[in-house]
């Protein structure tokens, strides 16, 4: 399965369009998540239909910020979409292939610190539901520079420690 995220940065322009259509012709993902569009929900019916994918599904931008579009092909996948939320998209995959379901989810999180915990924590109260392997995807906004030297190690962050919290208790089971 092929499955591939893009912050765009507002889908309106010409030019991003043409990119998605040769990404579509060239490369062949069962799924394309576009992240923050930042177009109007009129605007997106009319754009995404001419993207080339046979489905689509999406979440409008909020105070021109945001947007998620999720762009797939039943070739190689059957997807529905399970939830929309203001930031995420979730769907529920079978990948024909191995005849495994799976959950991908387009995330576009919250820049502002305060939004951060309660995003966190609302993907962790749906990881107690989800009973399939599970994807997020997108842009995740909890990733911060920390410096790094012989005199300065790398440093935990509070920007990021929501998305740690989240993380903890899958870090004995990942690769």
């Amino acid at each position: 399965m092929k499955v591939m995220a893009w912050n765009v940065q507002g889908a309106k322009k010409h030019q991003i369009r043409e990119e998605i259509r040769v990404i579509n012709q060239t490369h062949r993902p069962d799924f394309l998540f576009l992240i923050e569009t930042m177009v109007s929900e009129q605007t997106t019916r009319k754009l995404i239909a001419k993207l080339g994918f046979e489905h689509f599904d999406f979440v409008s931008p909020h105070n021109h910020s945001g947007g998620i579009w999720v762009l797939w092909n039943n070739v190689n996948i059957h997807a529905n979409v399970l939830l929309k939320e203001d930031r995420a998209i979730h769907m529920l995959v079978l990948d024909c292939d191995i005849q495994k379901l799976s959950v991908i989810s387009g995330i576009y999180a919250p820049a502002q610190s305060g939004q951060k915990d309660s995003f966190w924590q609302h993907l962790a109260d749906l990881n107690a539901v989800v009973d399939s392997p599970w994807c997020l995807i997108g842009d995740l906004m909890s990733w911060k520079i920390c410096p790094r030297s012989e005199e300065a190690p790398l440093y935990r962050s509070p920007i990021v420690d929501g998305y740690h919290s989240f993380f903890e208790p899958f870090m004995d089971h990942l690769y």
